[in-house]
């Protein structure tokens, strides 16, 4: 099967419309909470086509008994995808956490301190490690929130261990048959043409989503909190962004360390594959 994975404030909604166009019934919405009953209730949903497309972490299709997955993401400057996160809080009291933003007044600086959504703190780093495939993993970062949220002053564990990156690199080289940036969507409909699922005269991105001007003022003392809660995030960003940018294929990328205890480390963290990805021809 084919797995999109929808990173927050990435264009999601934009992508969500086009598969809508080309992939029809074929086309698994995945936006419920992760939870064994859920998880259960989309296998028939399912079939060997499918194309499932939504807010959750890699590793979805060990939970689906998926033995040949295909991933696709696209990512986004973090400090625009921060930035836009918390502008759609402000804007919408409907939101997951925007009621506590918006009672206690909090800036985006003192929110990223705070430490209390993902969506803060290294997020595309975090959904593409596979977090929590394991119910052992689960109770760990149980354990690491109460660790995170008494001892450090964050209310979720922050994930800013260089370990994290190498194992979204490793899973993102062994598993992903695309991965682009919001900047050059037009990589995303080549690739489609090129897998066959649609032609040029479909490859129109539809804009969805997109929010109204808002006066939020981001001053550098800010822009320099955004960056320390989400260098990983950077890191990744700018290693995919730079190679697409210099017309080469981001497939492979390289982990920032190669060093023994490095490597053992990632081998627990990451789910061992076959290495399928090559992405889309510069």
């Amino acid at each position: 099967m084919l797995y999109y994975l929808h990173i927050p404030k990435s264009a999601g909604t934009s992508v969500r419309e086009l598969f809508q166009q080309v992939y029809g019934k074929k086309l698994v919405e995945v936006y419920g909470r992760m939870e064994p009953a859920y998880v259960e209730s989309l296998k028939p949903l399912c079939h060997k086509d499918s194309v499932l497309f939504g807010h959750y972490s890699f590793s979805l299709h060990v939970r689906m008994g998926d033995p040949e997955p295909q991933y696709m993401t696209i990512l986004r400057n973090p400090i625009d995808r921060v930035v836009s996160w918390y502008k759609g809080k402000i804007r919408d009291p409907k939101e997951q956490h925007a009621e506590r933003i918006l009672r206690d007044r909090l800036t985006l600086a003192e929110a990223i301190e705070l430490g209390f959504a993902p969506e803060l703190n290294n997020h595309s780093v975090r959904v593409l490690t596979g977090r929590g495939r394991r119910p052992i993993l689960k109770l760990k970062h149980r354990a690491l929130n109460v660790y995170s949220s008494r001892l450090r002053g964050k209310q979720i564990y922050q994930y800013n261990a260089q370990r994290y990156l190498d194992t979204a690199i490793a899973n993102l080289n062994r598993y992903f048959c695309f991965v682009g940036i919001v900047e050059r969507m037009d990589q995303l409909t080549q690739f489609m043409a090129e897998r066959g699922d649609l032609t040029g005269a479909d490859a129109i991105m539809p804009r969805a989503n997109v929010a109204p001007p808002q006066d939020v003022k981001i001053d550098s003392q800010t822009l320099e909190v955004i960056r320390k809660a989400n260098e990983l995030d950077m890191a990744l960003y700018e290693m995919v962004a730079g190679k697409l940018r210099a017309g080469e294929s981001w497939y492979p990328l390289q982990p920032l360390s190669r060093s023994l205890l490095r490597r053992v480390a990632v081998s627990r963290l990451s789910i061992p594959g076959p290495g399928i990805a090559r992405g889309v021809s510069p």
